[in-house]
């Protein structure tokens, strides 16, 4: 069948094709509620406590073809019986499954928390805190033999939590010196299971388990601080932080191209991380500070052990995520410099260099792979991923901000950042050596005017987001086209107005000027929101 329709465009890499459709508008829910509470103990101590619940679902919504009958000019039939097409004289083919996506799905989070914040032994300071975040995320895939509204498909969901808790002790040592210590310990805890289901859009509908990941990790971490007078214009500050960290699980997994039953012993490992800081004090306006330190960074539960999991970023098809359970933390050597001026009337400017080698550097490595459909989840596979210890990066830039009190009722403040990270080793030798990082604009700035004159309070701002890329080659040139990021600057409004001391009216515009610009999607068009705001 000959059609028309179809809207010529081309994919992030210059590869001309064309859009055939749309999976209709994004429909979705949420649920934000919280509270924090506060309770003085004393003059000099208060203990406090809280919650936060979200829920988020997206929904499904009727899909669109723009494709017609070259012959007739009427639309084209769209069912799961696969129609062969002649595009533009290119021969390809068009099935409803073509615009299912991951919906429905979700995510909940509650966090709750408490904490003690006062003095102790009569001149020193101590705070405790401790908290716990449950999630629970969830989406679902359609079987080949399924339709937009029922049959038989799949339904992943990744309850997972993590709890910290940490105490700290700060006290002066002498006049001139004042110590800081403590000790945080923090869980993470995954239950992932990726069910068979009898009708992909109820959620509810499970009948047997394929996939299920049960991991742990935990990270101990001591730390202290040692804050130096050496002189009048000079504060030195030495400190470092010994981190010990430990994860492993279990898994059974049928998706993918590596099934089995997997047993992930425990592994662990820990690391010192030292830094030294300094602060000069010009004057009572002008200040020079620096700092020289190492760092580390776990993996994450999700990187180490998490089920397959299909992403559709390799458009027209996709790639099937793996996990890497023998990833090692990463590494990292910073060191900054910056300056920061005072005006006399209000407001200052800072300037910051800074420059981070990151070692054992976790990036994931993508393989072309011969094409097949995954039976489990009914999608076509053209790349597999792993995140993998690829080799080192080196990013650095600088940073600039300043605000200034125009008049008395108007404040203007502004920013901006140069980033240039690169791969500085590519022990996949996958040609990422010399490449710009993945998803770090080389440019972004950010502008604000801000008022606020009796009962009326308003701010507008603008923020420039420059050139990145999401392709580990940098291969993605054409950025705004879909699954690409582009260059843009956007506007947002936020007018105020206090109706009484306890109740705030406002109105929020978001991309004022109804930019059109794309982060992998889409993103949304000018917007409107009025809210009612109390204190109580």
């Amino acid at each position: 069948m000959v059609v028309n329709g179809a809207i010529p465009t081309t994919t992030t890499t210059g590869a001309t094709t064309y859009i055939v459709g749309d999976k209709g508008k994004n429909a979705s829910t949420a649920k934000n509620v919280h509270a924090k509470l506060y309770f003085d103990l004393s003059p000099t101590s208060r203990i406090n406590a809280g919650f936060a619940y979200s829920d988020n679902k997206s929904l499904n919504a009727p899909y669109h073809s723009y494709l017609t009958d070259a012959a007739t000019g009427s639309s084209i039939p769209i069912s799961t019986t696969t129609t062969n097409l002649n595009l533009n004289g290119l021969g390809t083919t068009i099935n409803e499954r073509n615009f299912y996506g991951s919906v429905p799905m979700g995510n909940t989070a509650l966090r709750y928390f408490a904490g003690y914040d006062g003095d102790v032994l009569g001149y020193a300071k101590l705070n405790l805190n401790a908290g716990k975040i449950d999630r629970d995320s969830w989406y679902a895939s359609a079987g080949s033999s399924a339709t937009l509204t029922s049959g038989a498909g799949t339904l992943g969901v990744s309850p997972n939590s993590t709890t910290n808790a940490s105490a700290q002790l700060s006290l002066p040592v002498t006049e001139h010196q004042f110590l800081i210590a403590g000790l945080a310990t923090e869980v993470g805890i995954l239950h992932q299971k990726k069910y068979s289901t009898s009708n992909w859009t109820d959620m509810n509908s499970r009948t047997a388990v394929l996939d299920q990941v049960d991991a742990k990790s935990t990270t101990n971490s001591l730390f202290v601080q040692d804050q130096v007078a050496a002189g009048e214009k000079l504060t030195v500050y030495l400190g470092g932080r010994y981190d010990a960290w430990k994860a492993g699980g279990t898994g059974v997994v049928v998706t993918g191209s590596y099934p089995g039953t997997f047993v992930y012993p425990d592994r662990t490992d820990s690391a010192f991380s030292p830094k030294l800081a300094g602060v000069y004090q010009f004057s009572d306006r002008f200040s020079v500070k620096s700092s020289i330190g190492t760092g580390f960074r776990a993996p994450t539960n999700y990187y180490l052990f998490a089920n397959p999991t299909f992403s559709g970023a390799a458009a027209p098809n996709g790639k099937m995520i793996y996990a890497n359970p023998n990833l090692k933390p990463e590494k990292a050597k910073a060191f900054d410099l910056g300056t920061e001026f005072d005006f006399a009337e209000g407001g200052n400017v800072k300037a910051t260099y800074f420059i981070t080698k990151t070692t054992d550097l976790i990036y994931q490595k993508v393989t072309k792979v011969a094409q097949y459909t995954d039976p489990v989840i009914n999608k076509v596979i053209d790349y597999e991923a792993r995140q993998e210890n690829t080799g080192s990066a080196l990013a650095r830039g600088i940073e600039l901000s300043g605000e200034y009190p125009v008049v008395s009722w108007l404040s203007v403040s502004g920013s901006y950042a140069y980033t240039d990270a690169r791969i500085t080793s590519d022990l996949t030798n996958t040609g990422m050596y010399g490449k710009r990082v993945t998803n770090v604009p080389k440019n972004m700035a950010s502008l604000a005017l801000e008022a606020k004159k009796g009962e009326w309070s308003g701010v507008f701002s603008a923020r420039y987001v420059g050139e990145q890329f999401s392709n580990n080659d940098n291969s993605d040139v054409i950025k705004d086209v879909w699954t690409g990021y582009s260059k843009y600057t956007v506007a947002d409004l936020k007018v105020g107005y206090r109706m009484t001391h306890n109740l705030k009216l406002n109105m929020m515009v978001d991309n004022v000027f109804n930019r059109t610009y794309f982060e992998y999607y889409r993103m949304p068009g000018r917007g409107v929101t009025v809210e009612i705001a109390g204190n109580f």
